[in-house]
């Protein structure tokens, strides 16, 4: 069987809500909500059990999270209560035929007449992938038998125009021509689950699918779209949500998918798994070491560690380096048109200033306690300044009676930013002695509040006025003072820098420097 490798599904998804702009969106199946952060319309997302990782708001005005199985959401009657009509859906949900025929002819009752329904995993490129049985498939990939609704549709409803596109990696299905008053398939329902369950081998009729390349789909502008693979730092997929470094590849990848290009992250697990020949790698270094592949254009950015290997000094096409002391040292190395200046970011999804200056709390701590050695802590404790904290590792200190939470969901972290006094931000030895400004104080700064940090030799000059540099517990408390008793100008002065530096230190802006030493290269 034929196995989908164009456009990625995420961008066609993407390219739809781009050249669509739905006023209503639905999706099933949402899991981490990757595919619900493309969408800026109005959404509904239904699953039985969400595992967001993404700021899955964005620009919506209204966002419905239906944490039910699509059978009960449908027949709640909110859709027709509400009056609404979707011009996209996506489905998404279980892998057994009989769920998506449910969810396709229930979700077509209540589509807007010029709207599309499209559907995940119908093209399985081997008979194991697409057993029933989750338990008996021996890879990752599983597709079940949501194959057998292209068939359905095609004997069954011959009105509707259905179109399957090669995007990787199993394939979408897109529905046209879309009937909410057709009965039909609700009113075959037994007949087809008859006919259907009888048909387990899925070769000879998947194999017969007319299948349309997605460089001919009307939602992918084929000439400007660059195809990038992030390799993160760490370890495995298991534990990536309890890593910085994973949220911010997220974040870059975001950006990347949003200015119109294919964008994926890879644990340093699935670093050697190429989806397509013309990615571009981009590295965000940090303690691994990474062995560029021959042949393969790699943009290292080296976020907090600038230590390189040889290979990777003989394999790095270009080299970003996010403080300008650190960026002297790997010129030194590599060459000076290697090499640029690069720090770190923010993401605007999220981080965002208040629309009005209201009150603010006590200053706060977000981070591993790290043995309860983090200075900016230690400076708390020393001065009796109340902060409030959240991290791992902090109840076995001295600063637990500061303790708000051992974890601080990421969706979370804007308000507690936008909520506060101040945010206190130190650095790993390494970043301190590499000049390296930690992103924390980029997203703090996006929220419109100061910064209290120790200082890494080297700040970026638009954001310098903003911060509090501090060294002693003197200065400390002297910063601390100062950041509670802003004057109001002063306040309007940061919200007026936030929505500027979007401009400038957002993660939009760091993905349009890559696309260019892309195409540069």
């Amino acid at each position: 069987m034929r196995k989908a490798v164009g456009h990625p599904y995420l961008e066609v998804l993407a390219g739809m809500h781009r050249k669509m702009s739905p006023d209503w969106y639905l999706e099933i199946g949402t899991q981490t909500g990757r595919s619900l952060a493309l969408s800026q319309s109005n959404s509904v997302a239904i699953d039985p059990e969400f595992r967001l990782n993404q700021d899955v708001l964005t620009d919506k005005r209204q966002l419905l999270l239906m944490q039910q199985t699509s059978d009960d959401f449908f027949e709640s009657g909110l859709l027709a209560k509400a009056g609404i009509r979707f011009g996209l859906a996506f489905l998404d949900g279980m892998h057994l035929y009989e769920f998506l025929l449910r969810d396709f002819f229930n979700t077509e009752r209540f589509m807007a007449p010029d709207g599309r329904i499209v559907m995940h995993d119908c093209m399985p490129w081997n008979s194991n992938m697409a057993n029933r049985d989750r338990s008996t498939v021996k890879s990752r990939a599983w597709t079940g038998d949501v194959w057998k609704i292209v068939p359905i549709l095609k004997q069954y409803r011959p009105d509707l125009k259905v179109t399957l596109f090669d995007a990787a990696p199993t394939g979408l299905v897109v529905v046209e021509n879309l009937d909410p008053t057709n009965r039909v398939l609700q009113e075959n329902y037994d007949d087809i689950r008859r006919t259907f369950d009888a048909i387990s081998d899925c070769e000879p009729i998947v194999n017969s699918f007319d299948i349309t390349s997605t460089s001919e789909c009307p939602w992918i502008e084929e000439t400007k779209s660059l195809n990038f693979a992030i390799k993160l730092p760490v370890p495995r997929p298991r534990v990536q949500n309890r890593w910085g470094d994973f949220h911010f590849g997220v974040a870059l990848q975001t950006a990347l998918q949003r200015a119109g290009h294919r964008a994926r992250v890879q644990t340093r697990k699935h670093w050697h798994v190429v989806e397509t020949p013309d990615e571009i790698d981009i590295v965000l270094k940090g303690g691994a070491n990474y062995t560029p592949v021959p042949d393969r254009r790699t943009l290292f950015w080296l976020i907090s560690k600038t230590g390189l290997t040889e290979e990777e000094i003989a394999g790095g096409d270009h080299f970003f380096v996010a403080g300008k002391p650190a960026l002297d040292g790997v010129a030194s190395h590599v060459g000076k048109n290697r090499t640029s200046l690069l720090p770190q970011a923010f993401d605007p999804a999220s981080m965002a200033p208040p629309e009005t200056v209201a009150a603010r709390g006590s200053a706060v701590f977000v981070g591993l306690a790290r043995g309860g050695n983090r200075q900016m802590v230690r400076f708390a404790l020393d001065t009796n300044s109340g902060i409030r904290l959240w991290g791992n590792g902090w109840e076995d200190t001295e600063a637990r009676d500061f303790l708000v939470g051992e974890r601080l969901a990421n969706k979370e972290l804007p308000e507690v930013y936008r909520s506060a006094s101040a945010v206190l931000n130190d650095h790993t030895r390494a970043m301190r002695s590499a000049g390296i400004p930690s992103n924390r104080i980029f997203d703090a700064l996006a929220c419109a509040t100061p910064v209290i940090t120790d200082d890494v030799g080297w700040f970026p000059e638009d954001i310098e006025p903003y911060l509090y540099v501090v060294r002693t517990e003197t200065e400390f408390s002297e910063a601390v003072a100062a950041a509670q008793n802003e004057s109001l100008d002063r306040r309007m002065e940061r919200i007026a820098f936030a929505h500027k530096i979007r401009q400038s230190h957002s993660f939009d802006a760091r993905a349009a420097t890559f696309v260019d030493m892309a195409n540069a290269l």
